[in-house]
């Protein structure tokens, strides 16, 4: 370091010419050189200052639905997760529908029968067929649903369940496994197999559980506008034929029984079905 009175001694004898012009020119060339530096020097922080992140990669999503290709088991149908959780990517199904309505409709017998003190037993399968196939109770009958009490199954022509689904809705679906489902209840009451019921008298109560299951499902904010709407068209269409006898094997009632026996269900409950 210099002192301050020396430093000023030596420019006042560069001034007066007392060192060669050499040493003046170098003089000159260090003050600039310093000068530079001190332009150059950046401002406090600056040479800290850390680059941008990179943006991050966007994943491709062909069908937007949120889930991204490389996971997408439908990479060009968008999920809509209508009655399943998974998010495989895929639109939901029939099978989806099915698994939904076995769910929903299986805790509400459980809660109700044993509410009462009845034991339960769900159903072994809930099972659709696409060919006819070997049961309990014999071959399956095509376009057909049935509950078999020797295995306790249900099961289901899966077109017949796609038909009402394309034409009536989900709910129309969800009936048809609700009305089975009220013959595996009947058979947990004892109702089943009775000498002194005919085979209308139980089909106008399984429509009749259905229609409590119905207003269970309403209660817990399941149902969607139009859902009971639905499952009055399946069962209007599936009414008797005129001049079916009330004591036919096959009898399930005509439109308007049917329709008046889910009503009765839903506006009554489960008692309301059984006096």
């Amino acid at each position: 370091m210099h002192r301050r009175g020396s430093t000023r001694r030596h420019l006042e004898r560069l001034l007066r010419g007392e060192w060669p012009a050499l040493l003046v020119v170098a003089a000159l060339a260090f003050v600039a050189l310093v000068l530079a530096g001190c332009a150059a020097r950046p401002t406090a922080g600056e040479g800290d200052r850390a680059a941008p992140a990179p943006a991050p990669t966007q994943l491709a999503d062909s069908d937007s639905d949120g889930v991204p290709d490389r996971l997408d088991l439908c990479p060009n149908l968008a999920e809509d997760r209508r009655w399943s959780t998974a998010a495989d990517g895929c639109p939901d199904n029939l099978k989806d529908l099915v698994a939904f309505a076995r769910a929903d409709i299986d805790g509400f017998w459980k809660r109700t029968l044993e509410a009462s003190g009845t034991p339960y037993r769900p159903p072994a399968r809930v099972d659709g067929y696409t060919t006819i196939e070997d049961t309990a109770c014999g071959e399956t009958v095509p376009r057909n649903a049935f509950y078999c009490p020797l295995d306790n199954s249900i099961y289901f022509d899966t077109a017949l369940l796609n038909g009402e689904l394309n034409k009536n809705g989900d709910f129309g679906v969800v009936f048809i496994i609700a009305h089975e489902w009220g013959h595996l209840a009947q058979s947990a009451l004892g109702v089943l197999g009775r000498d002194d019921t005919a085979n209308v008298q139980l089909e106008l109560q399984a429509d009749c559980f259905a229609g409590a299951y119905a207003r269970d499902a309403e209660a817990r904010g399941r149902l969607q506008a139009g859902d009971l709407e639905e499952a009055g068209r399946t069962l209007f269409a599936a009414g008797d034929a005129r001049g079916t006898a009330w004591n036919d094997a096959g009898a399930h009632g005509t439109s308007q029984q049917r329709l008046d026996a889910f009503a009765r269900g839903r506006d009554g409950g489960v008692a309301g079905c059984l006096g």
